[in-house]
């Protein structure tokens, strides 16, 4: 075969391989700018969330407003309403971005030798703490909102239980943690546990919000007393065991 023919029957596979290239090209580009363009509307929705909660703290939530919010953040309202589909959503997600927050202060913890008890209600303190400044009539306020949130498509309710449960699994950890070291039975039944001190949270934490009289640290002692009697007790049902 002459050179010209081998080099013509060659060209269409050189065009294919350079088609090829360009495509691999063309689609890492568009990779990069979607990376981008994701990047920029995480960047947005923070700030959005950030000058949300400034707002709400600020003003109240009925008093607060998309535009005011749009304005702390340095969006335009439309942009504030792409991202948010209402004030009631943007307050919810708030919320939950500060229970994540406050969870990811315990992530580090250094290790305890205290009472067991102890330990754990210093854990959950931690993250209600930063949550009390909220005041009750924003959690009435959120509460309310939640089971509006589950009679639709439950998605911000699912967020916040999902933080919820992330708060319980370091409380999990920690208890592991502790059978570990033995400063709980080898047979400690951490799931029930877990469940239990949640329920009691849960519960001690839904009467202050809706008991008027009712403060923080009442709701505190409420919850230590909780602590306290749930790992009382099923250390010595996992002794009993035996």
């Amino acid at each position: 075969m002459t050179f010209p023919a081998r080099k013509a029957k060659l060209e269409p596979i050189h065009e294919g391989i350079h088609e090829l290239v360009q495509i691999r090209r063309r689609k890492r580009e568009e990779q990069v700018r979607s990376g981008k363009r994701e990047s920029k509307k995480a960047l947005l929705k923070t700030k959005i969330l950030s000058a949300a909660r400034e707002v709400f703290l600020s003003e109240g939530v009925e008093d607060a407003t998309i535009s005011e919010i749009a304005e702390r953040a340095g969006v335009g309202v439309g942009t504030a309403y792409n991202y948010f589909g209402s004030k009631e959503d943007l307050f919810l997600l708030a919320m939950a971005q500060e229970l994540e927050v406050a969870t990811l202060g315990n992530t580090h913890a250094e290790d305890d030798d205290r009472d067991p008890a102890v330990v754990i209600t210093t854990m959950i303190a931690s993250v209600l703490k930063r949550l009390s400044v909220f005041g009750k009539g924003m959690w009435r306020i959120t509460m309310a909102a939640l089971f509006r949130s589950m009679k639709s498509d439950g998605r911000i309710t699912r967020m916040i239980l999902q933080s919820d449960r992330r708060v319980m699994d370091l409380v999990g950890e920690r208890l592991e943690k502790m059978k570990g070291t033995g400063q709980l039975p080898a047979t400690f039944p951490v799931t029930t546990a877990v469940e239990l001190i949640y329920g009691s949270v849960m519960l001690n934490v839904a009467t202050y919000i809706y008991e008027d009289e009712a403060t923080y640290d009442d709701a505190m002692q409420r919850i230590e007393a909780g602590v306290h009697f749930i790992m009382e007790s099923a250390a010595a049902e996992s002794g009993a065991s035996r």
